[in-house]
């Protein structure tokens, strides 16, 4: 009777073992889903300090070359330069401005909503400028990393490509 048992607990035990195989090989060769959501579900991104895209510049006198925030020659404060960026025609002031005293310039950035975000820069006296970010994800479809491209200022290429340590002067 101890055999019977012996064995048949062990038969059990063995079909278990059977069938919990069986259904781990089904769950493992089961089509694999083309949605990038799902696909990205179990990828682990790496771990990165995110930056906003941003522009570093001097303003500088057309005729003198004078920096007019910075120096002696200055004409104007950092608070009176305003920034503003356009989300589809609405104005949103969620612009970052910076002064960075050591290299004489100032810096904005914002969070992008599109591929090409508009900037618009007003400073007392001058028309108004315009700024045009171009991003790109720079990362993967389930890691995006979204960097800037190339930036327009009033039409023309102000940087491209772009880098964070890149400083553009504007004449005015």
């Amino acid at each position: 009777m101890m055999k019977n048992r012996l064995f048949i607990g062990s038969l059990g035990g063995f079909l278990i073992l059977l069938l919990g195989g069986v259904f781990i090989a089904n769950i493992s060769c089961k089509k694999k889903s083309t949605n990038p959501v799902n696909s990205c579900l179990n990828q682990l991104c790496p771990a990165i300090a995110i930056a906003l895209p941003s522009v570093h510049f001097q303003i500088l006198d057309k005729t003198t070359g004078y920096n007019l925030i910075y120096g002696p020659q200055a004409k104007f404060s950092l608070s009176q330069i305003k920034f503003t960026h356009l989300i589809n025609g609405k104005l949103d002031t969620n612009v970052f401005k910076t002064g960075d005293t050591a290299t004489k310039s100032i810096a904005f950035s914002t969070l992008t909503n599109h591929r090409t975000d508009t900037i618009l820069m007003n400073i007392p006296g001058y028309s108004q400028d315009t700024f045009l970010f171009n991003t790109a994800n720079l990362g993967s479809t389930c890691c995006p990393l979204i960097g800037l491209v190339s930036v327009n200022y009033n039409g023309n290429s102000f940087c491209n490509p772009c880098s964070y340590s890149f400083i553009g002067s504007i004449s005015k």
